[in-house]
């Protein structure tokens, strides 16, 4: 009888000196779920905020790269201002392409489509034209450091408010439009914007 509620006693202090340890365990690994999802939710907002806030990549530049990096690099104010010109005619052709697609989507209305697509061809050239301006002077900026530094930066600082101003007014005449298509893209749903961005490969 008295081995029969040793035993007893054992069998029923077994599960009470093992919950805490199992709560221990299953709290542990909660714990770890938690920082874990956490973590991955912190990644994912950030690599959001990246893919919509950052400054995607010059692309209709027909400045080499070395004189890409040397703007960026001496002239950082007028690169912001170049990438932001670039952003305009990367916008702009984009519209130019959707509404030329619409016109041939639908030839009886063509006359609507070409009305729209000459505004933004006008606004198109305009921009052409000055990026062609600015990296010409880019350019003698860019030989003349590599011959005679002290003869390029004087250079630089002579005629950079200049340009400065130039590419101001170019941004000032294109934005009226770009503008609208902006105000379109903000009021995508999230996820559409995220996918947009990635397509076009802004980032």
């Amino acid at each position: 009888m008295a081995k029969k509620k040793k035993n007893m006693e054992q069998d029923s202090g077994t599960p009470d000196a093992a919950s805490p340890k199992k709560k221990k365990k299953v709290f542990k690994i909660l714990l770890i779920v938690v920082l874990i999802s956490l973590t991955l939710s912190g990644l994912g907002a950030g690599g959001v905020y990246y893919l919509m806030t950052r400054t995607p990549p010059i692309a209709k530049s027909t400045l080499t790269p070395e004189a890409l990096s040397f703007l960026e690099k001496q002239l950082p104010e007028l690169y912001s201002g170049y990438a932001l010109l670039d952003q305009e005619m990367v916008m702009t052709d984009n519209e130019m392409i959707r509404i030329a697609k619409i016109g041939e989507t639908f030839p009886e209305q063509q006359k609507i489509a070409d009305t729209e697509y000459k505004i933004w061809e006008t606004s198109m050239k305009a921009l052409q034209k000055g990026q062609a301006d600015f990296e010409k002077e880019i350019q003698v900026f860019f030989v003349s450091y590599q011959v005679n530094p002290e003869t390029g930066k004087t250079l630089m600082d002579e005629k950079k408010d200049t340009l400065k101003q130039n590419l101001d007014g170019l941004l000032a005449a294109s934005k009226p439009l770009t503008d609208k298509l902006r105000e379109i893209e903000a009021k995508k749903p999230m996820p559409q914007r995220i996918l947009d961005q990635l397509s076009k490969g802004k980032p």
